[in-house]
């Protein structure tokens, strides 16, 4: 048994193939911001993000179709738009460890740091709950 928790907006390539396999034996969460978030505006720099603020939904709404598609008719599998509550990192959660990416909003979230915590690290725990709370939200 295993799971795989991301908060996440990007496609990668040979992720599409991963997250179908992965998706055949694991569960798989998947939450995604969306344009309908009142915060979302908010957390864009105009000076480091480019496009706009409706073609960024575009992005978003497509983001999640590119995950549903990859998980096809897989029963552990999900994808949720994040309208309720705000993140402010990418969180990635497996059964015994989580990766953590901070949003900066002086630079792309490529230059953000990544920060690698254990299952036995109290702050593992404060991450997934972090996630439950917000994936239970936007049900």
């Amino acid at each position: 048994p295993c799971s795989f928790t991301v908060i996440s907006h990007s496609s990668i390539p040979g992720m599409r193939d991963m997250l179908a396999k992965a998706a055949s034996q694991c569960e798989i969460r998947i939450l995604t911001m969306d344009i309908e978030n009142p915060a979302f505006a908010g957390m864009l720099n105009p000076d480091v993000s480019a496009g706009d603020l409706p073609n960024k939904g575009n992005v978003l709404a497509e983001t999640r179709a590119w995950f549903e598609n990859a998980f096809g008719d897989a029963e552990k599998a999900e994808v949720r738009a994040l309208k309720r509550g705000m993140l402010f990192q990418q969180i990635i959660i497996s059964d015994d460890r989580a990766l953590i990416s901070p949003y900066l909003f002086s630079a792309n979230t490529g230059y953000s740091p990544l920060i690698e915590l254990k299952r036995s690290s109290a702050v593992f725990g404060a991450y997934l709950r972090e996630f439950d709370e917000l994936w239970n939200a936007n049900a």
